[in-house]
C-alpha cells in the first residue's frame, strides 16, 4: 500500500494532535503508552492513551479501498516511518510522558496487533 503524501501528512497531524496533550511545558509527568488503531473498513485512525482515553483520530479514506490481506503490515512500515520522522525533528523531546514509552499498533479490539512488534519505543536520548 503506498499512501498519498496528503494522507501521510493526515497521519502526522493526527500523530502529533494527540501528543500535543502532553506537551504542557510542566513539570508534571505521565505514565502511558500511546496505543494508535486502524481500521481498515471504516478507515478510522485513532489514538488512545493506556487508559483508553481517545486523544486524537481522523479517518484515511485510502483504507477503506485498499483489499490486500497485509494492511497491519503496511501500517507498521508507514507509521514506523512516520513516527522516526517526527522523533528525528524532536516532537517527542518535550513531552510530559515519562521516558521511556511506546507507541503500540492495536487492532479493532485494541489488542497489539503482533505482540512483540509494532512497538515504537521513545527513550530519553543521554
Amino acid at each position: 500500500m503506498k499512501l498519498s503524501q496528503p494522507a501521510l501528512s493526515l497521519l502526522e497531524e493526527t500523530i502529533k494532535q494527540a501528543i500535543g496533550k502532553y506537551a504542557c511545558g510542566c513539570e508534571q509527568t505521565v505514565v502511558t503508552d500511546i496505543h494508535l488503531q486502524a481500521n481498515q473498513s471504516s478507515g478510522e485512525f485513532s489514538i488512545f492513551d493506556d487508559d483508553d482515553k481517545e486523544l486524537a483520530s481522523t479517518t484515511i479514506e485510502e483504507w477503506m479501498t485498499y483489499e490486500g490481506d497485509d494492511f497491519y503490515e503496511n501500517m507498521e512500515r508507514i507509521l514506523s516511518n512516520l513516527l522516526c520522522n517526527l522523533k528525528n525533528r524532536g516532537a517527542f523531546d518535550k513531552l510530559t510522558i515519562m521516558k521511556p514509552f511506546s507507541f503500540v499498533l492495536v487492532d479493532d479490539d485494541k489488542v497489539n496487533h503482533k505482540p512483540n512488534s509494532c512497538c515504537w519505543t521513545m527513550t530519553p536520548c543521554w
